[in-house]
């Protein structure tokens, strides 16, 4: 495999200097997962910011009212993942500078070390153990997107490409992890192109050698540099689009590169400003059944989970096209491609997933998002209208509290925080029959499921969330 070449990164940074081993993202071990935290603005989850105290209160009941909003939102967000991730993980937590970041009180470490030790069960060394956080100039609440990891070095650390024409504040906070973590992280430049990880894939190909999925989105960004003044509703030429797939196989050491969805390069109209990234599309898994490409397929009539709308006929219409165009493309390419159903937006589709090789077994698994079952079911509230609901009625009871701050309305302030924890978790066990399917179809390919569960919010999914 060839070698990374030195560099300086802001003249600081850790540098590759030495060969590295080419891993597709489905083959790392999630030893190392990158998370992000969000200032700790006092705010609501699903309704307007209803809250708006002064952030230096020395009210207790605000603050520990402040503590448990955040403590909610970081589980409805990002789900329980350290309860399914592998034992050995290690994470490391972005956490928002106050001093650049508007909203973020300084206590944000603090508070998330309350979450792991009250909610997850873990000691003081435990946390010491598994959790390294480093600071970050502005909140990254896509891990995914602040680089793109090409496998690891001989001495087990796990390179990071970064691209030349990446967005700044990703490069500060790739910056600062491989700073403060010398032994874990190690920066590789990749000229030319954007490494926005959501939108790049390093996979295993039909004959098992290492290629990469790209995104159109990022041809498209990598056009409109290249061709300033482009208009961004502009067809282009196939030369153009080969310039683009060829740079990004040049910086990812010569392999063969697959620009997924490229028929929407050529005509803008099969675009979807909705599905904006690969891992929206499609995710390559190398099981005991082989390499197989799954993409998501609509079943039934899809509903947005947060706002209980059903999709329009002409949006069902122009996702699962770019669906069938993308298993098609994969199928032609050699790939055994799996279909996985579901109904919901785009961005909690089946295949946004945490892909990795569990290091205590061997075996390829999944994180996969169990969302909370969100469809309806004759005249019953589903599960997910019945969480919203029990934040609605905290919303209604601090607002109640706040206009006339009794003891006996604050204690109907408690009581709605508990009974919102309580049905996190009665919606999460609740029976999910779209989600039971989607892991059988995972498990026949000869992969292993470990189920995240994951509430719907407007982050994104779990593959999003998460950069390992």
């Amino acid at each position: 495999m060839a070698a990374c070449l030195g560099w300086a990164f802001e003249a600081s940074a850790q540098s590759a200097s030495e060969p590295y081993r080419l891993t597709p993202e489905a083959e790392r071990t999630l030893r190392r997962v990158i998370l992000g935290l969000e200032p700790n603005r006092t705010r609501m989850f699903m309704l307007p910011e209803t809250m708006a105290w002064d952030p230096n209160t020395r009210d207790p009941r605000v603050r520990w009212l402040r503590r448990q909003i955040y403590r909610l939102h970081f589980e409805l967000s990002h789900g329980q993942i350290f309860r399914s991730a592998p034992a050995y993980g290690r994470f490391f937590i972005a956490v928002p500078d106050p001093a650049s970041t508007p909203g973020a009180l300084g206590n944000e470490e603090a508070v998330f070390r309350e979450y792991l030790a009250n909610r997850v069960g873990w000691s003081d060394a435990r946390i010491d153990e598994r959790v390294r956080f480093f600071k970050v100039s502005e909140p990254l609440p896509f891990p995914q997107d602040m680089a793109e990891p090409l496998g690891y070095d001989q001495r087990g650390r796990l390179v990071l490409g970064f691209g030349e024409d990446a967005d700044a504040v990703y490069a500060r906070a790739v910056q600062s992890l491989v700073e403060g973590n010398p032994d874990d992280f190690v920066l590789k430049r990749l000229p030319d192109v954007n490494t926005e990880g959501g939108d790049l894939a390093l996979v295993r190909l039909p004959d098992g050698g290492i290629g990469l999925l790209v995104g159109y989105h990022r041809v498209r960004r990598y056009a409109e540099r290249k061709r300033p003044g482009l208009s961004p509703n502009a067809p282009l030429s196939r030369a153009m689009v080969e310039e683009a797939r060829a740079a990004y196989s040049r910086a990812f050491d010569d392999v063969e590169t697959i620009v997924v969805g490229q028929e929407a390069l050529f005509d803008p109209s099969l675009s979807n400003p909705e599905i904006f990234h690969l891992d929206m599309v499609v995710a390559v898994l190398r099981g005991a059944a082989g390499v197989v490409a799954f993409v998501p397929t609509y079943e039934g009539s899809p509903v947005n989970a947060l706002s209980h709308v059903h999709l329009t006929e002409e949006s069902v219409r122009r996702f699962q096209a770019e669906y069938d165009r993308a298993a098609r493309q994969m199928a032609a390419r050699g790939y055994r491609v799996v279909r996985l159903p579901f109904a919901d937006h785009p961005a909690r589709d089946p295949v946004g997933i945490g892909k990795f090789v569990d290091a205590s077994t061997g075996r390829a698994s999944v994180l996969l998002g169990r969302y909370p079952d969100h469809l309806e079911k004759s005249d019953e509230r589903n599960a997910q209208t019945l969480l919203q609901l029990k934040f609605e009625d905290l919303d209604a009871a601090v607002a109640s509290w706040r206009r006339d701050p009794t003891d006996a309305r604050w204690e109907g302030v408690k009581a709605a925080v508990a009974a919102a924890w309580r049905q996190m978790d009665a919606s999460l066990a609740a029976p999910n029959p779209v989600y039971e399917e989607q892991r059988r179809l995972y498990e026949a390919s000869g992969i292993r499921v470990a189920p995240l569960p994951i509430f719907p919010m407007g982050e994104g999914g779990v593959h999003c969330l998460v950069l390992k």
